[in-house]
């Protein structure tokens, strides 16, 4: 009885830490905001417009991504959705 009392003991002591860094991993969903992509729009331009503290170019990867942008190609009255920060 003591032997599988230690044995559980010692898997729980190596899976919880574990669990932990698997859930600090994980992000939530990013909240955005929808935009109509207008004439003579770009994505830097856009990026503008949004809140940011750091480099503009990582918040224009970001809506490549939230939008899979193939190409970073946009056109007037496109829905793109923008990150709010």
């Amino acid at each position: 009885m003591r032997r599988s009392w230690v044995i559980a003991a010692i898997v729980g002591v190596l899976l919880v830490p574990g669990a932990k860094a698997v859930s600090a991993g994980q992000k939530g969903p990013t909240p955005t905001r929808a935009y109509t992509v207008q004439a003579g729009d770009s994505l830097w331009s856009i990026a503008r417009s949004v809140p940011l503290d750091g480099d503009r170019r990582k918040m224009i990867h970001r809506i490549i991504e939230l939008n899979d942008l193939r190409g970073g190609q946009i056109r007037p009255g496109q829905q793109l959705e923008l990150p709010i920060r």
